[in-house]
């Protein structure tokens, strides 16, 4: 039988609603603080946040209880499934001695979350956001016959396991694609058949910019403040520069030129790309690599750096002053694989397709779990409906 049988069937004369505050207790309890916490105990303080607080030898909450966050994330509904501490950062709603039979607390959960939007416009817009518990009294909550609570329950507890189910898979065959893409990449470069040579005798130039003022000395390289640089956006992604007002009050030592290859060398570390704009420019986090052409090719480099076997070997030898650095002079004298230029379009083209199929799974990942979401939302509130 479904739920619209079931509520014709149970409530003929239509549906019961009641004020959550009276059919349910809305208390807090005293506050603990982290310091308060230590992690080898049994209870989780549940406080503000999505994740406990930490942990405390004792506990004021039974399992199954609702929780709803009353400062800062003034809206976030919870269902806690174990014992554990209610702080006063939060209200624990527990169904009234005369009201246990007539409620399922999981059913509660899921209309209140259904409701968290309605939750956080009673927030008050002070300094901290908070919902206090007379803002709560005019939620009006369904009170349908238990055998209709407990089968939305079941409902929505089946499309919240496969929710979970498929998003698990698709995120690991994601990993298994990347696990692969790394797989046939180290491959690929450590098992290869062909001459090795210092990166520095494959390179016309190595170095990396700084901005104005322009230092009146040609000693390389120039050590810059932070003032000097704070006008600086650079993505470590894909090393664009996006900030054209700021790009054009700069003077660069050096500007990279299209297929010059760039690699972050402090703070984020070993991200690489190729440049394919001449919009472009460096700041001193940034090394510039201008290949010899006859002898190797940019985006060949490139996938050779990028690899886990090569990227391993120089996250070994990272430097950690006030952040981490990898010192240039030290790039330079590693060994690289040089095959033939046929060889390396072969690579090139291999890889490149690999990376294709990546991307295609890595935008569309984000885009089938929303809307798997999004699917659930829609079943959730059809059957919280009750019109």
């Amino acid at each position: 039988m479904n739920i619209e049988q079931l509520i014709k069937e149970k409530c003929p004369n239509g549906m019961e609603w009641k004020k959550l505050w009276e059919i349910c207790e809305i208390k807090t309890w005293k506050g603990l603080t982290k310091e308060d916490a230590i992690d080898d105990w049994e209870y989780p303080i549940i406080s503000w946040w999505v994740n406990p607080l930490g942990y405390y030898n004792e506990y004021n909450r039974g399992e199954n209880t609702v929780t709803i966050a009353r400062a800062w994330t003034a809206w976030y509904v919870n269902f806690i499934t174990t014992k554990f501490w209610v702080n006063d950062k939060c209200f624990s709603v527990c169904p009234k001695p005369e009201f246990i039979d007539k409620i399922n607390s999981k059913f509660m959960y899921y209309y209140l979350k259904n409701k968290e939007n309605d939750i956080v416009s009673l927030k008050s817009e002070w300094s901290v956001p908070t919902v206090n518990t007379q803002k709560l009294i005019p939620i009006q909550i369904p009170l349908p016959p238990i055998e209709i609570q407990n089968e939305i329950v079941n409902i929505l507890d089946k499309f919240t396991e496969l929710e979970a189910e498929l998003e698990a898979e698709l995120e690991a065959e994601l990993e298994a694609r990347k696990s692969q893409y790394e797989y046939y990449s180290d491959k690929l470069f450590s098992n290869m058949d062909c001459e090795f040579k210092k990166l520095d005798d494959c390179l016309e130039l190595i170095t990396y910019g700084f901005t104005n003022p322009m230092p009146d000395t040609d000693e390389w390289p120039w050590k810059l403040t932070a003032k000097d640089v704070k006008d600086w956006k650079i993505n470590f992604d894909t090393a664009r520069h996006t900030d054209k007002e700021a790009y054009d009050k700069l003077t660069l030592k050096c500007k990279p030129f299209i297929w010059d290859v760039l690699l972050t060398k402090d703070g984020t570390l070993w991200r690489t790309a190729v440049v394919e704009t001449d919009n472009i420019c460096i700041n001193q986090s940034v090394a510039l690599l201008r290949v010899k052409k006859d002898l190797i090719l940019p985006e060949y480099l490139n996938c050779l750096l990028s690899s886990p076997t090569y990227q391993a070997k120089m996250m070994a030898d990272v430097w950690w002053w006030t952040i981490k650095h990898i010192y240039i002079t030290r790039v330079n004298q590693m060994l690289i694989p040089v095959p033939s230029i046929e060889k390396q379009k072969t690579i090139i083209e291999l890889l490149t397709k690999f990376q294709t199929y990546m991307n295609d799974i890595s935008e569309w990942l984000p885009a089938e779990i929303k809307m798997r979401h999004q699917q659930y939302e829609y079943y959730r509130d059809r059957l919280l409906s009750f019109n």
